[in-house]
């Protein structure tokens, strides 16, 4: 099917349900509404029937529900609303975990937009809806204008703020693309040899750290010899206080970090007195909120620092608004006295998987990055770095950006297919090797195509499983027992690695090897994933295809701040800071689970129910047979209606934004249908019929579902 819709649907329907299906799909189209939708029971059936395939959110339309007042209308508009957008996004994401937190945002979200430019299709759509960029034209020359107005016009005495953005592409680039980054990124290009990865790596580096005073040397810690390109951002900033901190005033006073130790830390101390400066400081929420200008007024150095204890130490998007609100608002300048830490912190930061989880998974694996080569090349890792330093005197910040885009087990490796094992570098596209759902370690193990066969020169290291020896490039990643998806160069002796049959082999030893060698790779349809063994071997280990007023206000507690450009609105630097002795971390974001999200891909919809009928035993009351990815989602150890009701009250069902309050749904009568029909009649209204037609509506999906 297809049509004004947003979904194209399409399916080689069973004979038996075709008509049933496809009449009761066109009876509840409204043709006259351009942005009619597919039901999602109905999307379902269509698709997972018989020879079913669901192309689900081909492309879908972007609905930025950003809530940020930002006048789009000037040029750099859109850009900032981008980068603030994105920064609380990824900000809530850092969050998660306890930590120093140092992030730029601007840095981040302009590397990110220079990968945008290169992609099409599905790659683009789902890049657009996480970074915010929107879907019309102008976001590139937005962002040139932005950057244009970022830079300070003349030499100005106690401020400066450098940009530089680069592209190091190792095969050929279409010129559009080049142009592009070029003129509206003012970025070099620097064609790049990366046959030798450490000669590369320092390559780039070395550019880092020159367009970043020094500050961040090691933003990229490996490169692989099948880089095809990576891009670069680097931003500098420094800028002196308006009013300084008196050296002379600075003492070691109490802080108590976020895990509730005592620490004792060098403490800056000062008196604003009311008119004298532009330091202003208000209470929202319970926290205070202190804007410190630096010289010129040009930028702010904005705290926010909760007014007691139990009060988390959080910036939500909600908190935000409110602070921004405050900071474009008149203000008077009240006496008050302050105290803040002396330090300087480093955080380098690992954004690959976070990315994914925020939706922009297409770019990493089925990518369409056609605007920049027609050879299939996809993001392998996205790495940020960003440095501050707080003294009396002002600021010193610096961030970083790396997108590296791409591999791969030796020639001889064997491969487990539907009639046997073969050879990795014999296997051609068409070809059909054993797979399963990449998000399921337990799941069903079914034949699988093989869409695109990938064969370069590598660098390979030693895997010892048993008594066999598996040869991979240090990118390739396998399932880790303890923590999923993990780079061979990352994995440790001992630890255990997803095998066919559910069982796990320990790995005994890792060598490396140093060796170049021809490497293959293949990419599966649907499921992403394959197993390197062989009968022989007595297991075959499970891989992935695929290789961030009056008053003493003392700041003695966690607290963030971040520094916001007054003239455009832009954040250049978000930062935590949980203990100010901790100088130098490393972190990666995370996304909370949503209940009912299966696929992980940040939303709870029909594809989510899909995947867990087909991979989950629904209705299997034995404990501990389900995992919270197959369905059991309200964790009482199997897969039934009770947890189709659990997600829906917890989370909202087709809806980008998965936060909502529901009423609590509990038994009716001991008839999970009804109690499911109920809660999704009464979340969402209209999505199955009325009245006594309800539970043969419902059963009659579930009987398509689940023949």
């Amino acid at each position: 099917l297809s049509g004004p819709v947003w979904e194209k649907v399409w399916s080689p329907v069973a004979t038996n349900s075709t008509m049933c299906g496809l009449r009761r799909v066109l009876l509840y189209f409204d043709w006259s509404k351009p942005m009619s939708r597919v039901r999602p029971f109905f999307r379902s059936k269509l698709a997972n029937v018989l020879g079913g395939e669901l192309l689900e959110d081909r492309f879908p339309l972007a609905v930025d529900t950003c809530s940020l007042a930002i006048d789009t209308s000037v040029p750099e508009g859109r850009a900032v609303h981008a980068v603030n957008c994105f920064a609380l996004d990824l900000f809530e994401n850092y969050q998660r975990d306890q930590g120093n937190i140092v992030v730029s945002p601007f840095s981040i979200s302009t590397a990110l937009a220079m990968a945008y430019a290169g992609a099409d299709g599905q790659t683009a759509a789902e890049m657009e809806q996480v970074l915010h960029l929107g879907s019309e034209p102008g976001i590139h020359e937005s962002f040139r204008a932005l950057l244009d107005a970022s830079l300070p016009t003349d030499a100005t005495e106690g401020f400066s703020q450098l940009l530089a953005n680069a592209m190091w592409p190792g095969i050929p680039v279409k010129p559009l693309y080049t142009q592009n980054i070029e003129t509206n990124y003012h970025g070099e290009v620097r064609p790049l040899d990366y046959s030798n990865p450490e000669v590369a790596k320092q390559t780039i580096n070395d550019w880092v750290s020159q367009h970043t005073g020094g500050r961040i040397q090691d933003l990229i810690q490996e490169l692989s010899p099948a880089t095809v390109l990576t891009l670069t951002n680097a931003l500098f900033f420094e800028a002196a206080w308006q009013a300084p901190f008196p050296s002379e005033t600075i003492e070691d006073l109490p802080f108590t970090t976020a895990d509730g130790r005592t620490i004792d830390v060098p403490t800056m101390y000062t008196e604003f007195s009311g008119g004298s400066t532009h330091a202003t400081y208000t209470q929202l929420s319970g926290r205070y909120v202190i804007d410190l200008p630096f010289e010129q007024d040009r930028m702010s150095f904005v705290i926010v620092v909760p007014e007691r204890d139990g009060i988390p130490n959080q910036l939500t998007t909600d908190l935000f608004s409110d602070i921004d609100a405050w900071l474009q608002s008149p203000r008077d300048t009240p006496w008050f006295q302050l105290t803040l830490p002396k330090f300087k912190l480093n955080v380098a930061s690992d954004l690959t998987n976070v990315l994914q989880q925020m939706g922009m998974s297409s770019a990493f694996h089925d990518a369409n990055f056609s605007k920049i080569t027609d050879a299939p090349i996809f993001i392998d890792q996205v790495q940020h770095q960003a440095s501050i330093e707080v003294n009396p005197k002002g600021v010193s910040a610096a961030g970083a950006t790396s997108v590296s885009f791409l591999g791969c087990f030796a020639a001889g490796t064997p491969v487990l297919t539907p009639d046997g094992e073969r050879p990795i570098e014999e296997l051609r596209v068409g070809d059909y090797v054993l797979s399963r759902n990449e998000f399921h370690a337990a799941g069903v193990i079914r034949p699988r195509r093989i869409e695109e066969v990938f064969h370069a020169k590598a660098e390979v290291i030693q895997l010892h499983l048993g008594s066999q020896v598996v040869h991979v490039t240090k990118d390739h990643r396998f399932y880790l027992e303890s923590s999923g998806w993990t780079r061979a160069g990352d994995l440790q002796p001992g630890q255990r690695l997803s095998a066919d049959l559910r069982t796990w082999m320990t790995i005994d030893d890792i060598v490396d090897t140093g060796e170049v060698v021809p490497v293959h790779n293949f990419r599966v349809a649907q499921f992403h994933t394959y197993f390197v063994g062989s009968e022989s071997w007595g297991f075959a280990v499970w891989t992935h295809n695929c290789y961030f007023n009056s008053c003493k206000i003392s700041v003695d507690r966690p607290f963030q701040f971040f520094i916001r450009d007054n003239e455009t609105g832009a954040i250049s630097f978000m930062t935590r800071v949980d203990d100010p002795t901790i100088a130098t971390s490393k972190i990666e974001p995370r996304i909370a689970p949503i209940a009912g999200d299966s696929n992980h891909d940040g939303h709870f919809n029909s594809a989510d129910l899909v995947l867990v009928l087909q991979a989950g035993e629904y209705e299997d009351t034995i404990a501990g047979n389900s995992t919270f990815e197959e369905g059991d989602w309200d964790g009482d150890g199997d897969f039934t209606s009770q947890d189709l009701v659990y997600a829906l009250a917890n989370s909202r069902y087709e809806i980008n934004n998965p936060a909502a309050v529901a009423p609590n749904f509990g038994p009716n009568n001991n008839d999970g249908l009804r109690d499911f029909a109920a809660a999704v009649d009464s979340l969402m209204p209209g999505a199955l019929l009325d009245d006594d037609a309800l539970v043969e509506e419902l059963s009659t999906d579930l009987h398509l579902l689940v023949p």
